[in-house]
């Protein structure tokens, strides 16, 4: 426990930062990707292309910062028997038979808009929120960082909320970038708003300059 309460100090004063981009996926964003072809998400092209510049000045504000960026993707065996993903995603016809996810695909691979520059951080998981069953909250951990942005896909009621949701009772403190999440939700991103700070693109890059 003292080392716990240790580490959490060190975190806290030096205050360092990180953006956490989830689910920034084909399968998710790309017009040929398995959400828009089923018919899950509508890519509407000038909000995804809002939320994509406003995903790339985040991650390069922090890497001019010098502070990390991590791209946390699901990534999934072909069989689905590492998965921790809903079973209602399967009756929605997101799942195995498909290819949905499956790791070496198309659809598992990150937007070629956000592909991770040398130094960023790429972390697998196997469900919806980043932290489970991850090396998410060690690395962070490790880096000294206490301050979490989280921008990505899945909309706030998938990757993001989840992501944001087990971040705080781990000790971080969490802002989500509501323009840099795709869907946006009015509604989910007023109920987050008690779980963590909701924040606009502008905003954060005031804070990592």
């Amino acid at each position: 426990m003292a080392q716990i309460i240790e580490n959490l100090n060190r975190r806290s004063e030096q205050g360092s930062a990180a953006v956490i981009v989830v689910d920034a996926q084909n399968d998710f964003l790309h017009p040929a990707g398995l959400m828009a072809k089923q018919g899950e998400i509508a890519l509407e092209e000038s909000t995804r292309k809002r939320f994509v510049a406003n995903c790339q000045a985040l991650m390069q504000a922090a890497r001019d910062q010098r502070l990390p960026v991590f791209h946390v993707v699901t990534s999934l065996r072909a069989d689905y028997s590492d998965s921790a993903l809903s079973l209602r995603w399967r009756e929605r016809g997101l799942g195995p038979e498909n290819g949905f996810l499956v790791q070496g695909s198309f659809g598992a691979q990150i937007i070629d808009e956000l592909t991770p520059q040398p130094g960023d951080y790429v972390i697998e998981k196997k469900g919806h929120g980043a932290f489970r069953d991850t090396l998410l909250d060690r690395t962070l951990a490790n880096l000294g960082v206490i301050h979490c942005f989280v921008i990505g896909c899945g909309g706030v009621a998938g990757g993001v909320d989840d992501t944001a949701r087990q971040a705080g009772p781990l000790g971080y403190e969490v802002a989500v970038v509501s323009d840099a999440t795709y869907p946006v939700d009015e509604y989910q991103l007023a109920c987050l708003d008690h779980k963590a700070d909701v924040k606009t693109t502008q905003e954060v890059l005031g804070f990592l300059h």
